[in-house]
Parts: structure tokens; sequence; C-alpha cells
């Protein structure tokens, strides 16, 4: 209920905390505009008419506050009762208005953004009531390390250093060495942390032990790394290539010659020729596992596949670059070892989830890919046309792969019988009014050609790309007239 004064009572109980120290400044702005109109000085009727007007809420705080109320105010040997309302005035900013952090109202203004529907003029006001509560300081050296102590606050000081800065107000000097101290320890504490033991009960022993000299090898049967050819855990000593048909290795390792391959594999079954090299053939089938998972081939990348392809395009991963090659085959993303760890350092924008229902297996290969991780991220072509999708990161992967579906999505691949097509309607540019004159070297001597038969087979091209061109006023009639048998 509004009172006679036209001021609402201060609702200070319903009113979210966030919110009370601006609701709480726009009241009184509002009490004192009424004072001054009805030119009450008397600091008792100030404090009284406050009282009144504030509501049985503001009157409920205020009868609560130690030291609010309070006849006069004393001063020496002196009783001063014109104190009494700007007393009580000093302990209600106090209550509802605690001392701002002039670095988080810095923050708050530079993440200011127009709500929807905004007009500019109602975004304007709110930028200069925010501005009005920030200290951008008033010399050039101040201002320019009040923007240096934001910066530091903002990108590089993490979650709990934050707590401490945003405590009170600090220099720029107080911040930065915070931080050096902040990172020293953090460095002392990780070269200080204990190793546990491997021994225990509770320790897991693997199934075998790599060679520690060999982790950086690549075996020459599989192509793995971590052991050598002659390994007893070597996944390729048993399995049969699939280019030559030969024991011992897989068709990636393969260094039979091409006249000495076989056609013909033990099984009697006739296989087609092996391709080799990079294929521009992607082929994807899906299927159902014995464990309920989704199943998926997708296409095997070659190491040394050109990366100046036609196929490869750089794309935004979480405002991370990333060259991925268009794989329109297969509707699933993958993302390599390599790509995933440069994701991890740039500390790109992605939502990482560990399980995956799906699994996948390289084209013509016997053995399941390993999905270490699956996450979600948008990804974009040159910043445009933005869309969420969903990656798999592939164990020893070395090649990233866009998926067909995505691919769509970001307009860079085109399927079906109209993607040759081309059409342009638009008018050919015409330049009136200006005189062309073509340059001619005078110092070589002027050769005339005899006018030529066009072909046969060619004269009917001929005539219309002649009419197109007419009719574009490309040319002019003078010209066509010169081939008077074709028009």
């Amino acid at each position: 209920m509004m009172s006679a004064s036209g001021i609402k009572p201060f609702l200070c109980e319903t009113i979210d905390k966030s919110l009370m120290r601006s609701e709480w400044e726009k009241w009184y702005r509002s009490f004192v505009l009424y004072l001054e109109s009805e030119e009450i000085i008397d600091a008792v009727k100030k404090k009284n008419k406050l009282l009144h007007l504030g509501g049985p809420q503001l009157q409920e705080v205020i009868f609560n506050i130690p030291g609010a109320l309070v006849s006069c105010v004393t001063t020496g040997d002196d009783i001063v009762s014109e104190d009494v309302f700007k007393v009580l005035v000093k302990k209600l900013n106090e209550y509802f208005s605690p001392k701002r952090n002039s670095t988080f109202e810095r923050h708050l203004f530079r993440t200011l953004k127009p709500d929807d529907g905004e007009n500019f003029n109602k975004f304007l006001l709110r930028l200069r009531n925010q501005a009005a509560k920030c200290s951008f300081g008033e010399t050039k050296q101040e201002i320019c390390e009040i923007n240096i102590k934001d910066k530091v606050i903002d990108a590089w000081a993490s979650r709990d250093l934050k707590k401490r800065l945003l405590e009170k107000e600090h220099s720029l000097e107080e911040v930065l060495e915070m931080c050096q101290v902040h990172e020293q320890i953090a460095s002392q504490t990780d070269s200080m942390a204990i190793i546990p033991s491997s021994s225990g009960i509770n320790s897991i022993h693997p199934a075998h032990k790599r060679n520690g000299p060999n982790e950086d090898r690549e075996c020459q049967r599989c192509g793995r790394m971590g052991h050598l050819s002659n390994s007893v855990y070597c996944a390729a000593k048993n399995s049969k290539c699939n280019s030559c048909g030969r024991l011992g290795h897989f068709a990636k390792k393969c260094k039979t010659k091409s006249d000495k391959r076989k056609n013909t594999f033990d099984d009697g079954f006739v296989h087609k020729k092996t391709r080799f090299g990079p294929s521009n053939i992607r082929f994807v089938e899906k299927g159902k596992s014995s464990d309920n998972q989704d199943e998926h081939y997708c296409f095997q990348v070659a190491e040394d596949f050109v990366e100046s392809s036609s196929a490869n395009i750089m794309c935004f991963i979480g405002n991370c670059k990333l060259l991925m090659l268009i794989d329109s085959g297969s509707r699933f993303n993958l993302i390599g070892e390599e790509d995933w760890e440069k994701l991890r350092q740039t500390s790109a924008l992605i939502n990482v989830r560990t399980e995956s229902e799906n699994r996948f297996r390289a084209y013509a290969a016997k053995e399941m890919l390993e999905v270490r991780t699956v996450f979600e991220a948008p990804i974009s072509v040159d910043c445009r046309n933005e869309s969420m999708a969903s990656f798999y990161v592939i164990k020893n992967g070395k090649q990233s792969l866009l998926g067909r579906d995505t691919a769509l999505k970001l307009k860079v691949l085109k399927l079906g019988v109209d993607i040759n097509h081309l059409e342009d309607n638009r008018v050919f540019p015409k330049i009136k009014g200006i005189r062309v004159q073509l340059t001619i070297d005078k110092a070589f001597k002027q050769v005339q050609q005899p006018l030529r038969r066009i072909p046969s087979a060619l004269e009917e091209k001929v005539e219309n790309k002649l009419k197109d061109a007419l009719e574009k006023e490309i040319i002019g009639l003078s010209t066509v007239q010169v081939h008077g048998s074709l028009l």
C-alpha cells in the first residue's frame, strides 16, 4: 500500500540479498526528495518520517540495530540533536550497503549485456548506473595499474586465490606478490607430493610388463608403441595381413612387394586387389556386438596422408584450431590423441564424459578401436555456422575425422545429384561513357591472321555463346556479324 506521500514502504524482507543495496539506495533517494519537497529540516522529524514511511519491516530492522535510535548525539560538553537523523541513515547504509569491492564491480561492468528486447536507452542507463560503482582511476598510471590488476585476477588467479584477492581492496603490488607466492607454493607442494608405493594389498598388477627401453619404439609388425616385433605380446604375431595374406603383421606394416602379394587367401575366398595409398572412398557399416553396444566401421587414415588434400579443413573446436579430414562415410567425429592433448593444453570449451555407447572398427580391420573418452563441444568453420557435436577420442589415433552429419550442418559437405549444378542470374556489370583504348607496341610488326573456319562440332556451342553474350550486351552486333553464318 502506498502512503499519502507517494512512497511505498521498504519491504526489506521480500527483497533478494543481491538487490538489497540498489533497492535501498532507490528508496532512500525517493525519501530525500520527499523531505525536500515538504521542506522538512528538523532532524527528529526526519527520523520519525523515515520510521513512519519505511513500514513495519524497516522498523523491525531499525529497532534491532544497536545505536540506530538515539535521542541526541553529544560532542564534548555540547548536545547536538540535529545529528540524530544522520546517525540513523549511517547505520542503515552500513546494514543495507556493505562496502563495495571495486574489482568485482568492474568485473560486473565488463560482463554487462543487453537483455532480450531491451532498448538502447535502458541499456545505457544500466551501464551508467554500474559505472558509477566502479573506480576506474584518475591518472593514466592508476588506470593502467587497475586494468592490469583486474586482468590478473580474472584470467590467471585460481578459484581459491580469487576468494583471497576479493576479500578486500588490494594494490597492484600486493596482487602480484600474492600471485607469485601462490605459484611458488603450488610448485613446492607438487614436488613434495608423496608417490604411493606400488606394493600393498590393494595394488593392481598389470597383465604384462613392457620393456623400459622400448617404450618409445614402434613395433614393425603392428605399428604400436611399447614393444618390439619379437615380443610375445604383439597383437599381430598370429594375425593375417589383409594385403598379402601372410601371417605375422598387419596391413599397414606390410612390406611385401606388389607382384608377390596373393589375391587368394587360405580360406578359398577370392579377394579383390588391395588398394594402396590414401583412398577417397568412405565405407560405413553398422551392426550390433555381443554386449548390445553399437559397433561402427570408420575410415582408417594412412600415416602418410597429404595434409594439403582438399578433404582437410580447419575447424574451431571449443575455440581451438584443429585440422580435420572430412569423412562422408561416417556420421561420427573422431579425434586423434595428439589433437586431444592440444585441446586439453589450450583449455578448450568442452564438456567431457568418459563412457561411450558406440564402438568403432577401422575399415578392413579385425580389432576394435579403443575409445579413451567422449566429449561435447561447439564446432565451427571460420567462426560461422557454429553447432554442438559429440567427439570420440581414439587411442593411438593419428588423424581427426569430421563426420558426415556435422559436415552437413557446417555446410562444408554437399551430397546429392545437384551438387555440381550452378545457376547464376546476376546481370553482367556495364560501364557506360568510357572509351577503352588498346595499347599496341608499334615496335613489333603487326600480322593479320586469316579468318579460319570453326570446326563443325563446335559451331552450335559457339553460336550459343555468342547469343548469350549478345543478350547480356557483352558484345555488340557488329562483332556477331563477323560470324554471319552462325546467327
